[in-house]
């Protein structure tokens, strides 16, 4: 949903309804008042609604990686859970993770750390422009009311999302590294937002989440093989799309390792194409 408090100034969204439509998207624009009758959380806050239909969305994404994992685990695969901070190299191939428990070998290694990659990204050779886009959200825990759907504020430029036992309301980026400290304005912007759009909602706490997303410099994911020989491959770089694009990734990933080759033009994610 997108939510708009002056509809005729926003003309930039006025131009994605018009892509959306021609990509095959479908909504329905509606009053404040009538969505009201559909969720009433909001009461008459917005002047127009914009009701984006067929989409879907995960309530716990912490539950959805960890049935990942018991559903590999199910299929016969192993999950050890180590620290990786450094590759052994031997003539200029990868011969083995050094982690805090020592180090791994494996006939293949595919490299998924996210925005924790570069280091030992340029390592492998693969010399890629990439910085932390780091993420803010608060959350509301066990909220006197949810509202029934996700709502994109257009005017607050945050999303406000129903999750399992808690609101999150998430939409500031910023580039910082990653070992600078969280920045206090965009959560303090967040709580603002939210406590002007919902002021009759009571929760426990507020929680307050700064996080760490891969960021190339041309915006696409590295997905292929690390130089020659296919001993490592790179599987990073997805912004903050990586619930979306993780999937299929694994599998043209999955496609590489086993000799196949993916139904699509890999060129653009070539690990290779900043050497």
């Amino acid at each position: 949903m997108f939510g708009l408090r002056h509809p005729r100034r926003v003309r930039g969204r006025q131009l994605w309804l018009v892509q959306t439509r021609r990509g095959g998207g479908q909504y329905e624009v509606v009053s404040g008042r009538d969505y009201a009758t559909y969720d009433p959380i909001f009461g008459e806050t917005f002047d127009t609604v914009v009701r984006c239909k067929n989409h879907g969305r995960i309530s716990d994404p912490g539950a959805y990686v960890k049935a990942l994992a018991d559903h590999f685990v199910a299929q016969g695969g192993t999950l050890e859970i180590a620290e990786i901070t450094d590759v052994q190299m031997r003539d200029g191939a990868i011969h083995a993770l050094i982690t805090n428990d020592g180090p791994r070998r494996a006939d293949k290694i595919v490299f998924a750390m996210g925005p924790w990659s570069r280091k030992i990204a340029h390592k492998l050779g693969v010399k890629v422009p990439f910085e932390s886009e780091r993420g803010y959200h608060i959350e509301l825990t066990n909220p006197t009311a949810m509202p029934r759907a996700p709502m994109m504020v257009a005017s607050g430029k945050f999303v406000l999302t129903p999750m399992q036992g808690r609101i999150r309301a998430a939409g500031v980026i910023e580039l910082g590294g990653l070992e600078a400290p969280a920045s206090r304005a965009p959560l303090d912007m967040l709580r603002a937002r939210v406590a002007e759009l919902l002021p009759d909602v009571q929760y426990d706490e507020v929680i307050e989440w700064m996080g760490h997303r891969p960021a190339p410099a041309d915006s696409l994911p590295l997905i292929g093989a690390n130089g020659t020989g296919g001993l490592s491959y790179s599987a990073f770089g997805h912004q903050h799309v990586g619930l979306t694009g993780g999937p299929k990734t694994g599998r043209m990933i999955a496609d590489m390792i086993s000799g196949g080759n993916p139904n699509m033009d890999m060129r653009p994610f070539d690990p290779a194409k900043y050497t």
